[in-house]
């Protein structure tokens, strides 16, 4: 199978795993997929980048792929299959599964720390919620009872039949998934592009297309399906009778199908299709069992219960079809939605749309005013502004981006500024705008240095945006001796009247206001990147520093 995009995402994740870096699935997938330049070898570093995990791209000479750290993430490249990356943990075992490796490698190798620890913030919305494990959970508990329950009662035979059937269920799922272009461990096991390209080709066919509604994978789904509700039915109840010969008939009708897709993969396409194969051998192996079961069976093959059995599994066949054709175009719609989002991602992530959207908004005097309250490096060539509320969620979320992007890194300045509002009928937000003002100004006095001033407004913002409540604050912030905030509040109020600031958080970057199309969670992805600090980096000397007035 072709390399793609969700294929770099999962080596990456293989390689993270192996050096035990626990991230889900979905977040790397989400980053890689979303990359302007997704699968490529920027892709992975911005993606460990943004992680905080470090890393390092390296081109070496083949003759020293020995003395290369392990694991890591190696490039190779071949006419047959394009360019890929692989994840090497193992050297002389990747050499005798993949003999021409060092022939198709291409000397680049991905190298990452072990051990590194992703901020917990960064991976919220990207765990699976708990509901669709336990319901997996329980299902499987649900098979064990039930498999115990044909062990106890030595019904060996139907036994074999439900783990048959399970398992080609199982595969029926993998195909659906792997033709919609999803990822299954077991797909890419069976199915990796070094080994099997066949997958691909058998999959997306034509031929595997019986109606513009129904495909070959679906038929294989829904056989499988109805197996094993007819059998998990038939086990609870115990109720077998007239069963054999009616599955015994239905496995034989199968066996014609298995012979044809042998015959297409083996004669015209001339590429295996392992998944494909491994269906086959389930269904010979139904067959082989059933006609097992019907030498020692006296169930007669023409009675009333053979004709109700075959009945009860051709109605149970169409109920299952029609539930998957309902659910089937449900599952479509929402996988060609992820991937067109993806698309506008990969759009929006592009410094070219970044750099062209922002220079054309609104521009704004960002100069700080004396006594600002500015966190980081004053003199830095990218200054952001933030226009902040102090009862504001969305602001909260934003302090805490802005702040992480500020740790120990002096390349950005910050400023924050509040939308005070003098006739504003209600008081609150102006007092505690007012309170924080007063304990930042005592803060800057009692500051020893310009690091000290920093950390310290800094905790003053976490603590707030935390809670967001006067009286917690309060407890960690007594009343301190009055400062004279007057001027910087009226300040304030007049830079975001003259503005028509309309809502909170609205961000600055060297005066241009940060277009809403954009997401304040990205930000640190667009100031990582060289193209745009070069473009829109500002004279560091227009701007006065954190200490230029001593006194308040």
């Amino acid at each position: 199978m072709k390399n793609t995009y969700l294929s770099v995402a999962d080596e990456l994740l293989l390689l993270l795993r192996t050096v035990k870096i626990s991230v889900p699935a979905k977040f790397i997938r989400h980053k890689i997929l979303s990359h302007p330049q997704a699968g490529s070898a920027l892709s992975i570093t911005d993606t460990l980048d943004e992680m905080g995990i470090a890393n390092a791209v390296l081109e070496v000479d083949k003759q020293f792929i020995t003395d290369l750290p392990l694991p890591f993430l190696a490039y190779i490249h071949s006419e047959k299959d394009g360019g890929m990356f692989r994840m090497v943990k193992d050297i002389p075992q990747t050499l005798r599964k993949t003999p021409a490796f060092l022939q198709e490698w291409t000397g680049q190798a991905v190298l990452v720390e072990e051990n590194a620890v992703v901020p917990p913030a960064m991976l919220e919305g990207f765990h699976r919620p708990a509901g669709p494990r336990y319901a997996l959970w329980l299902g499987i508990i649900a098979l064990l009872a039930l498999l115990s329950k044909l062990v106890y009662e030595q019904h060996y035979f139907w036994l074999t039949l439900l783990l048959l059937s399970f398992s080609g269920l199982a595969i029926g799922i993998t195909i659906i998934a792997e033709k919609m272009g999803l990822s299954f461990p077991i797909a890419k096991g069976l199915c990796d592009a070094s080994n099997n390209e066949g997958c691909d080709h058998n999959l997306r066919s034509d031929v595997s297309q019986l109606t513009s509604w129904l495909s070959i994978p679906d038929v294989v789904l829904i056989y499988f399906a109805t197996w094993c509700v007819i059998l998990t039915a038939g086990s609870v109840m115990s109720a077998f009778t007239g069963l054999l010969p009616a599955l015994l008939l239905i496995a034989a009708v199968a066996i014609p199908v298995t012979i044809a897709t042998v015959a297409y993969q083996g004669f015209f396409t001339k590429q295996w299709c392992r998944l494909c194969l491994i269906v086959t051998a389930i269904l010979w192996m139904q067959l082989g069992v059933l006609v097992y079961g019907s030498t020692a069976s006296h169930q007669p093959w023409l009675s009333f219960s053979t004709g109700m059995a075959s009945l009860g599994f051709l109605f149970t066949f169409l109920a299952v079809a029609a539930a998957w054709l309902v659910i089937k175009p449900v599952l479509e719609a929402r996988h060609e939605y992820e991937s067109d989002y993806l698309k506008l991602l990969r759009f929006r992530k592009d410094p070219a749309t970044f750099l062209a959207l922002l220079t054309a908004s609104a521009k704004r005097e960002i100069t700080p005013m004396p006594y600002e309250l500015q966190l980081g490096n004053a003199d830095a060539p990218i200054q952001l502004m933030m226009i902040c509320a102090p009862f504001c969620a969305p602001c909260a979320r934003a302090h805490h981006i802005l702040h992480a992007l500020l740790e120990n890194n002096d390349a950005y300045g910050l400023t924050i500024r509040f939308t005070y509002n003098s006739h504003a009928a209600d008081e609150k937000a102006n007092q505690a705008i007012e309170y924080l003002l007063q304990q930042a100004a005592y803060l800057r006095q009692s500051a020893g240095s310009k690091e000290a001033a920093s950390a310290g407004l800094r905790q003053l913002l976490h603590e707030w945006y935390n809670h967001m409540d006067a009286d917690k604050f309060k407890q960690a912030y007594p009343p301190v001796a009055l400062q004279n905030t007057e001027a910087l509040l009226g300040a304030h109020e007049s830079w975001w009247k003259r503005y028509s600031i309309r809502y909170t958080p609205t961000i600055h970057i060297n005066g241009w206001e940060l277009p809403d199309k954009f997401n304040i969670a990205d930000l640190p992805y667009y100031l990582r990147n060289s193209d745009i600090i070069e473009k829109i980096a500002i004279d560091p000397h227009r701007h006065t520093s954190l200490f230029a007035n001593k006194q308040v």
